[in-house]
C-alpha cells in the first residue's frame, strides 16, 4: 500500500504503480496473503523512497548510499559510514533494549532497526527463551555464600592495597555471558516450581503494549511467527527441548501475549501453525502452562478463549467440509481445540474448587448390570469398566473438571454457540463484515452433506441487523438423532455414574429442570380445546395476566399447573399445556 517509491513500477500490487486501486487494511491484508501464497514478484525499492529500507532492512542502506555515490560522480567518506546503528549483535530482548531502541527510532522517524530485531528475536525459539527474563532471585543459601565471598574478597584487598593488575581482571566465561545473554549453565541449574516461570510476562504485556499500535512493526510480529512456529514444532516433535531446558515454555507464553493474535492477519496461516506448534508440548509442559494461565484474570482467560475460537470459526466458515473433508479432520481446527483445552483446566484450577469427595468414592466397586450394553448388543467388548477414559491432561494437573464449583469464566463460553450470541450482540453492519444467510449445512447419520433453511428461501436471504433474531429452535434437525441417543443413553447410563458424565449443575439441570421461566415460549406451546383457540378474549386476557406477574407469582403458577416450580429441560416450550373449557358458557 505505500509502495517502492518508483512512479513508474510495472508491478500491478505494488503502491506505487500507476494502476494501483487503494484498499482498505483488512482488504490489503487478504491481498498480501494471496499473493504471498502464489510467490509473487517483489519490486527493488526506489532510491526516492524514504524509509524504503523498511522493507528491504538488510541491503537498503548499501543500496541508497551506492546510489547517491554514483549519481554524484564521486565517493564521499560519509556516504561509507553506516547512519544508524543495526544492533546486529543482539540476539534476545529485555525491555530496557526495546524501548532504546524505539526511542532512536522515533527520533529518525525511521523504524527499520526496530523491525528488523524483532523480525530476527521473534523467529527464533531459542532468542525467545533468553528474552524479557526476571531478575534471579537469589535463595538463602546463595546468599549466605555470596556474603562470605564479599567479606574474603575485603580482606583480599586489604592485603593488597595498592592494587594489582591480576585483581582488575575479569573472568572471560563471566565477560561472554553477559553480553550473549544469560548464561545455559545458569539455567540448567535454576528450578522452576510447578508454576513458576522465568519470563516476566508483565514486561512481555507492556512491550507489546507499546509496539502493536503501530502497524509496521505489527507486521513484523506477525512475519516472524510464521517462520517460528514449524521450527518449534519440528524441535518439540524431534528434539525434545524442554526435556533439556524447561524454559522452552517461554516461547509460548510471550506469543499468547500478543492481544492480536485473534484478528484476522493471524488466522489464515500464522495462528494455525503456531497451534500445531503448541499441541506438541509434551504433558509436564502443558500442566505447567495450564497452571501459570489459572493465575491469570477472568478477562485474559476469555481473551485466551476468544483467540482460539476465533480460529477454529474462520477455518470452519473458510472452508467447504464434507463427508470427505470433515472438520474434525482439519489439523488447524484439532490444534485449536487442543490448545482450547489447556485454557479449559486453566479455568478450572483457577476457580472455586471443592475436592474433599474425591478420597475413596473411586475404590467402590461399580454394580453389574444384567441388561445387555449397546456395545454387547453390537457383539462388542466392553470396554471403560470404571467409566469414561479419563483426559491425561487432567490426572497431570490432579483434578477433575466436576470438582470446580464456580470456574473463572463460566463453562458455557467455551461452547462453540457463543458465535450466535456474537451475532446478536454485534454493533457494526452484520450483512456485509459477515455475509451469512438464514441457511445451515449440516450432515445425516451417513455423514452426507444436507441444507436446511431457517427460514423459506433462506439461502436467498441475507442476515442482517434487522433481521438477525429469528425465532427458531434447531429440534427437527436432530430429533431422529436425539431419540436413538436417549435410547442408547439408558442402556449404558446404569454402569457409567452420572458424576462422570456431568458436572453438578447439569445433572440439577436433567433432574429438577431449569429456573429460567420464559411464559412467552409457554404461550406459543400452549394448545386449546373446548372452543377456546389463542384470539379468543378470555384467552387473551388470561395470558395478559400471567405474563404481568412477578417471578414468585409465575413459579406458584407453574407449581399449581404442572406440579414444579421449575421448567424442563429445554424450557417452559417443551410443555404442552392444554386450556379447554370446563363446560358449556353460563351466565355465572
Amino acid at each position: 500500500t505505500e509502495g517502492c517509491g518508483n512512479e513508474a513500477c510495472t508491478n500491478e500490487a505494488c503502491g506505487s504503480s500507476p494502476g494501483f486501486q487503494r484498499m482498505d487494511n483488512n482488504a490489503a491484508a487478504i491481498k498480501a496473503l494471496e499473493l504471498y501464497k502464489n510467490n509473487a514478484k517483489l519490486c527493488d525499492p526506489h532510491p526516492s523512497k524514504k524509509g524504503a529500507s523498511s522493507a528491504f532492512p538488510e541491503n537498503s542502506a548499501k543500496g541508497a548510499h551506492k546510489f547517491s555515490a554514483c549519481s554524484n560522480g564521486k565517493m564521499n567518506h560519509k556516504d561509507l559510514q553506516p547512519t544508524r546503528e543495526d544492533f546486529r549483535d543482539l540476539n534476545y530482548l529485555t525491555e530496557e533494549k526495546v524501548y532504546e531502541i524505539l526511542s532512536l527510532c522515533s527520533e529518525t522517524e525511521d523504524y527499520s532497526p526496530l523491525i528488523r530485531v524483532i523480525g530476527r528475536v521473534f523467529s527464533s525459539a531459542e532468542s525467545l527463551v533468553q528474552s524479557f527474563r526476571k531478575a534471579k532471585q537469589h535463595t538463602k543459601e546463595e546468599l549466605k555464600s555470596l556474603q562470605a565471598k564479599d567479606e574474603d574478597k575485603d580482606e583480599d584487598e586489604k592485603e593488597t592495597a595498592s592494587g594489582s593488575s591480576t585483581a582488575m581482571e575479569v573472568e572471560p566465561e563471566a565477560s561472554a555471558s553477559s553480553a550473549d545473554g544469560p548464561s545455559h549453565g545458569e539455567n540448567n541449574v535454576q528450578k522452576l516450581g510447578p508454576i513458576e516461570v522465568s519470563v516476566d510476562i508483565e514486561a512481555v504485556r507492556r512491550v507489546y503494549d507499546r509496539l502493536l499500535s503501530n502497524e509496521k512493526i505489527e507486521a513484523a510480529f506477525l512475519n516472524a511467527l510464521v517462520y517460528l512456529s514449524p521450527n518449534v514444532e519440528c524441535d518439540l516433535t524431534y528434539h525434545n527441548v524442554y526435556a533439556a531446558d524447561s524454559n522452552y515454555l517461554n516461547v509460548f507464553i510471550i506469543v499468547m501475549e500478543n492481544i492480536n493474535l485473534h484478528s484476522p492477519e493471524y488466522l489464515e496461516i500464522a495462528l494455525p501453525q503456531f497451534c500445531k506448534a503448541m499441541s506438541k508440548l509434551p504433558l509436564p509442559a502443558l500442566a505447567k502452562l495450564a497452571r501459570l494461565w489459572s493465575q491469570y484474570s477472568a478477562d485474559q482467560i476469555r481473551r485466551l478463549v476468544e483467540t482460539f475460537q476465533q480460529l477454529i470459526t474462520y477455518t470452519v466458515i473458510s472452508n467447504e467440509f464434507s463427508s470427505d473433508n470433515l472438520v474434525n479432520e482439519d489439523d488447524g481446527v484439532v490444534a485449536a481445540t487442543k490448545c482450547l483445552k489447556i485454557v479449559y483446566y486453566a479455568n478450572v484450577l483457577g476457580g472455586d474448587l471443592d475436592m474433599g469427595h474425591n478420597e475413596e468414592e473411586d475404590d467402590e466397586p461399580i454394580p453389574e448390570s444384567s441388561e445387555l450394553t449397546l456395545q454387547e448388543l453390537l457383539g462388542e467388548e466392553r470396554r471403560n469398566k470404571k467409566g469414561p477414559r479419563v483426559d491425561p491432561l487432567e490426572t497431570e494437573l490432579g483434578i477433575r473438571t466436576s470438582d470446580c464449583r464456580k470456574p473463572l469464566i463460566p463453562f458455557e463460553e467455551f461452547v462453540l454457540y457463543q458465535s450466535l450470541k456474537d451475532l446478536l450482540a454485534y454493533e457494526g453492519n452484520v450483512e456485509e463484515d459477515m455475509m451469512i444467510t438464514f441457511q445451515i449445512s449440516q450432515t445425516d447419520l451417513f455423514g452426507n452433506p444436507l441444507m436446511y433453511d431457517l427460514k423459506e428461501g433462506g439461502d436467498k436471504i441475507p442476515v442482517t441487523n434487522e433481521n438477525r433474531k429469528v425465532k427458531y429452535m434447531l429440534n427437527k434437525s436432530v430429533e431422529k438423532q436425539f431419540k436413538a441417543f436417549r435410547r442408547g443413553f439408558h442402556m449404558v447410563t446404569n454402569e457409567s455414574p452420572l458424576k462422570y458424565l456431568f458436572r453438578p449443575e447439569e445433572i440439577e439441570l436433567l433432574i429438577c429442570g431449569s429456573r429460567n421461566l420464559d411464559f412467552q415460549a409457554l404461550e406459543e406451546s400452549t394448545e386449546y380445546d373446548g372452543g377456546y383457540n389463542k384470539d379468543s378474549c378470555i384467552i387473551k386476557d388470561f395470558w395478559e395476566t400471567v405474563h404481568s406477574f412477578g417471578q414468585e407469582q409465575k413459579r406458584l403458577f407453574l407449581q399449581f399447573t404442572t406440579g414444579t416450580d421449575r421448567a424442563p429441560v429445554g424450557g417452559l416450550g417443551k410443555l404442552k399445556m392444554i386450556i379447554a373449557k370446563n363446560g358449556p358458557d353460563s351466565d355465572r
